[in-house]
């Protein structure tokens, strides 16, 4: 299946690009998007344990399944004041 993932902050810069397109199998979790986009860049993982997921509005848990054609949003931590 087809799944795009989003990236936002530090993933963006890390990864160079504000989205990046995954050809997964069917039934895969979120857990199974990362491993795939930290395989193609190595320095995301330190960043992934900070990070928040999403797909529309909704926060995903790492087993979370996909669907075909799925945006999913790495969300990275956010501060200011």
């Amino acid at each position: 299946m087809h799944v795009t993932v989003e990236c936002w902050g530090v993933a963006r810069r890390v990864t160079g690009a504000a989205a990046h397109a995954l050809q997964l199998p069917a039934g895969s979790v979120v857990d199974d998007a990362l491993t795939a986009l930290t395989q193609r860049f190595p320095e995301l993982r330190d960043e992934l344990p900070r990070c928040a997921f999403a797909c529309g509005d909704v926060l995903l848990s790492r087993d979370a399944t996909l669907v075909e054609g799925a945006t999913l949003v790495v969300l990275p931590p956010v501060s200011g004041g």
